[in-house]
């Protein structure tokens, strides 16, 4: 089994291993090979390259080997936040699907009041507010105003990929989000699912409240508590053993 996990906006990747050791340990049985995808502009310096979205998603096709998936070994896909659109983005250019995938507080869509501020963006180095609040979870202290223009722009992509062609991305989904998510609009993201219900029958979602940030759905501190945690990685390993 090879489990590929991509990170989110402005988080150092390295936050993913909580998620993919408790993964491994939960799953002792199986021979897990981890691979963690490191976006552009997320490595140990400040970032300065102007991304595109299409970036993000060849991240994503070169550090997971998309094109060379078969059937003879399943290849699993986690993305957080970010790295669920870098996800499902790196699957529609290629035309080539992982056999399972979990997305993580992925942004389909947005709360409203966050969308003015960080399309503002656009026009400063540094926003108040990053996606990570907390400065422990940080990549960067600077993200240059094409990576947050980036992240609408490949949500954008992906709801036209979507509307293009329904069928190619029902493959076995699991959602996992917080209803009090300070960047998701969660309720959306469930109306949209009920409205394609019949086109996404191999998707389905859970929810988790969680304590202090509602984003940070990665590592126990973001769960809250011991049992929200264990309950939370008990959920991923009976669908990626189903």
């Amino acid at each position: 089994m090879i489990l590929t996990l991509c990170h989110g906006f402005n988080l150092t990747p390295s936050k993913m291993l909580s998620l993919s050791k408790a993964i491994q340990k939960s799953l002792p049985d199986k021979k897990i090979i981890i691979n963690n995808i490191v976006l552009t502009n997320h490595e140990s310096q400040i970032a300065q390259k102007k991304i595109d979205w299409k970036i993000w998603a060849n991240d994503v096709i070169k550090q997971s080997k998309l094109i060379e998936v078969s059937d003879s070994t399943p290849h699993y896909f986690l993305g957080y936040s970010l790295g669920g659109l870098a996800g499902l983005m790196a699957q529609s250019i290629t035309q080539k699907k992982f056999h399972k995938q979990i997305f993580i507080a992925t942004p389909f869509y947005f709360n409203s009041p966050l969308i003015g501020l960080l399309r503002m963006a656009k026009f400063i180095r540094s926003p108040q507010r990053s996606f990570i609040a907390n400065h422990h979870y940080r990549a960067q202290k600077l993200m240059n105003g094409s990576s947050y223009q980036s992240v609408f722009k490949m949500r954008s992509q992906f709801l036209k990929a979507f509307n293009q062609d329904k069928n190619f991305f029902n493959i076995p989904t699991l959602l996992i989000n917080d209803p009090l998510d300070e960047i998701v609009d969660v309720k959306r993201v469930n109306k949209w699912l009920i409205d394609h219900k019949n086109s996404l029958t191999r998707w389905r979602s859970t929810e988790f409240q969680t304590h202090p940030m509602h984003h940070l759905l990665i590592d126990p501190f973001g769960l809250g508590t011991e049992n929200q945690w264990e309950n939370f990685i008990s959920q991923i390993q009976a669908f990626l053993t189903a």
